[in-house]
């Protein structure tokens, strides 16, 4: 709550906000690096000088000079962390043994999880391979597996020995869709491997002692249990999604329906569950009539932090405990509540370990709900006074789904570009009954030696989370539960969010410097997006999508578009891709025949589709894009030599071997060539002259 706090009773916020800027802002000021440490010598100094001056010149001088000083400290101390922590940097990267090296040496950092056809992993680097000699190397690899039986024995900290070449992960994602290589990168991981079972070996099992391998073993005891007890099989994968965070058993289908109706957060362990075990842990030690406030305290913290650990201890459950750590020890020690203090130095020493999840979605989408619930939910909750204690406990759990809503609906249209319009239905039936749901899997947990209780308490869960599944699957069956292909900007979201903030100030405190600052980024984000109109109306260009097997090309023009080159089908990708473009098509119906050729003023493309249109190109000019889409056997390679001044561009039609033998022809013959299956989307700008 947010009544009567100023920003001097937040000292944590004020060191957070210029250290996120600082970690922003790493890429633009890391080559300034001089520049930066006469910045943070010069800030030193004038606060070892203040200090020195009479205590009368101080008293002036501080005040305004302080905050200053000590805000550049924090913001250079972003980018400075930002660059050791960056394992590029390091002259020990495997990037940098990439040509060197016949085999890598590495120790899985996670568990093996199942895909369609084989395994991934991730595996930390520790050593590269040449000629039997090993050097020191550091990084992460995103390792798939080939289905065996040799995974089977792999677990997290089991050391193996691959070879195969490194691949780089290219972003091939089309505008507006997810990309895998961004949040690949996310976690510091900038390559890939795919290895069969002759590529790979064990070297060394985790010893049986280690902390990760005994906690594993208690989740499979867990997980055994919980099957056991719980006949139904989708109720069981829920349970264990809930208490454990083990999903891999839950039916895709149901997945997207908790999506599609935003309850998403009930089987991804984080801030609800925590908060859960927290207030279940504060009852307990309240029968007990402990009045130590160090030793309730260190009750508290120990049995979140044993949860945290049991549940995999993954980054949202992570960040979830430390915020609660926070919170309960500054409700302990402090007078004076200081909610927005300790969730601000919680995040404060997430970024100090990891900077990098500042970009995490899951870590935005975790502190905006909570700076909602803690702005908004007190405001809304005292609009209504019920007396009656169901109505008021179905109030509150409304109050809290709006706030948490109003903060992280800007985020999931931006990351996302869709929102459940059903999330307060679902929310309100859900949330409460998240407690029953896992409280009753801990008592079965802790009761399993007690055969008869144990299956009758996996008689009444089973019952109730079959019956909200059910209601679940009912709620995304609406035609309106969700609202889909929702593209908002960056600016656009953060405009949303700081006048989002402003309210909630001005509903506590009303002040003229909320006005003024709503005044002022009103003004900013209506100039941007101004600009950006502008922009949009010289913009002529053509995107080719790449389709299943085929492509598709759009030519746009200021903000509309239309097909020019329809084949077979068009996917949800490219109509979505062209929404977050900002674009209106305008023709999307399917020729029934296939035109070859397109031509503007400084643009020519043409289709290759067969051995005719092979033979029809003999020279192509400099302007000219050669989108291949089939390969006839008869054609050779001298083919590539009459039209080196073009650039071919490779359709996901192709296969992979006829795909390889042209591109090592045309990278012999130095042509310009695009993939679009592992490079994604094509752009070619045009003249803005549309007359």
């Amino acid at each position: 709550m947010i009544t009567h706090i100023s920003v001097g009773q937040i000292p944590a916020l004020k060191a957070l906000i210029p250290f996120i800027f600082g970690i922003i802002c790493y890429p633009i000021f890391i080559e300034y690096g001089w520049t930066l440490t006469i910045i943070l010598v010069c800030c030193w100094i004038g606060i070892c000088v203040i200090h020195c001056v009479p205590w009368k010149l101080r008293k002036r001088l501080a005040p305004s000079l302080f905050p200053i000083l000590f805000s550049i400290l924090w913001f250079i101390g972003g980018i400075v962390l930002s660059y050791h922590t960056d394992l590029r940097n390091h002259t020990n990267h495997l990037s940098n043994f990439l040509d060197k090296s016949s085999h890598w040496q590495g120790i899985l950092k996670t568990e093996p999880q199942k895909k369609k056809n084989g395994w991934t992993v991730q595996v930390e680097v520790i050593g590269s391979v040449n000629n039997h000699t090993v050097r020191q190397a550091k990084g992460l690899v995103s390792v798939w597996l080939k289905d065996n039986e040799k995974v089977n024995q792999l677990q997290t900290g089991t050391s193996i020995l691959f070879k195969n070449k490194l691949e780089k992960i290219v972003d091939n994602a089309s505008p507006g869709n997810f990309s895998f290589a961004k949040w690949q990168a996310k976690k510091q991981v900038y390559h890939q491997v795919f290895l069969y079972e002759k590529d790979w070996k064990i070297l060394k099992q985790p010893s049986q002692y280690n902390l990760q391998v005994y906690l594993s073993k208690i989740r499979n005891h867990c997980v055994h249990v919980l099957e056991n007890f719980i006949p139904i099989k989708s109720s069981s994968a829920l349970a264990q999604a809930m208490t454990l965070g083990i999903r891999s058993d839950i039916d895709p289908s149901l997945m997207q329906a908790y999506s599609a109706t935003g309850i998403i957060h009930l089987i991804a362990i984080s801030g609800l569950h925590v908060g859960l075990i927290y207030l279940l842990l504060n009852q307990i030690i309240g029968l007990f009539r402990i009045r130590n406030k160090l030793c309730n305290l260190i009750l508290l913290l120990s049995g979140v932090w044993a949860f945290t650990l049991l549940t995999g201890a993954g980054p949202s459950v992570c960040r979830a405990a430390t915020m609660c750590s926070f919170l309960v020890i500054g409700k302990s020690f402090s007078k004076l509540p200081q909610t927005l203090n300790s969730v601000a130095a919680s995040a404060l020493m997430l970024l100090l370990i990891e900077p990098r999840w500042i970009y995490e979605i899951g870590f935005q989408l975790s502190y905006s709900a909570v700076l909602g619930i803690g702005t908004f939910q007190p405001i809304l909750q005292k609009l209504v006074y019920l007396e009656n204690r169901l109505l008021r406990l179905l109030w509150d759990t409304t109050t809290v789904t709006w706030s948490a809503q109003a903060f992280t609906f800007p985020l999931v249209l931006y990351y996302f570009h869709q929102f459940p319009l059903v999330f307060w239905a679902s929310n309100l039936v859900v949330v409460p009954m998240a407690a029953c749901i896992l409280y009753t899997c801990i008592a079965i947990l802790l009761f399993s030696w007690l055969t008869p209780a144990a299956v009758f308490l996996g008689a009444i869960l089973s019952g109730w989370l079959h019956w909200i599944n059910e209601w679940i699957f009912l709620l995304s069956q609406l035609p309106f539960a969700i609202k889909k292909n929702v593209f908002i900007e960056l600016e656009t979201c953060i405009f949303i969010v700081s006048c989002m903030l402003l309210l909630a100030f001005w509903l506590v405190k009303p002040s003229k410097w909320i006005i003024r600052y709503t005044f002022l980024i009103s003004i900013i984000w209506a100039c941007s997006q101004t600009l950006q109109f502008s922009q949009s109306l010289k913009r002529k260009e053509v995107w080719i999508f790449p389709e299943e097997k085929d492509f598709s090309a759009w030519l746009i023009i200021k903000n509309e578009s239309r097909v020019i080159f329809p084949y077979k089908s068009i996917s949800p990708n490219s109509s979505n891709a062209l929404l977050s473009l900002n674009t209106h098509p305008n023709s999307i119906a399917l020729n029934t025949e296939k035109d070859i050729t397109w031509s503007e003023r400084n643009c020519r493309i043409l289709v290759i589709d067969d051995e005719k249109s092979f033979n029809n190109v003999l020279l192509a000019e400099p302007s000219t894009y050669l989108i291949v889409n089939k390969i006839p056997k008869k054609v050779n390679y001298s083919w590539l030599k009459i039209n080196r001044a073009a650039t071919l561009v490779w359709t996901p039609n192709l296969s992979s071997k006829e795909l390889w033998k042209w591109k090592k022809a045309a990278d012999s013959l130095h042509l310009r060539h695009h993939d679009l299956k592992k490079h994604g989307p094509l752009q070619i700008k045009l003249s803005t002259d549309t007359s």
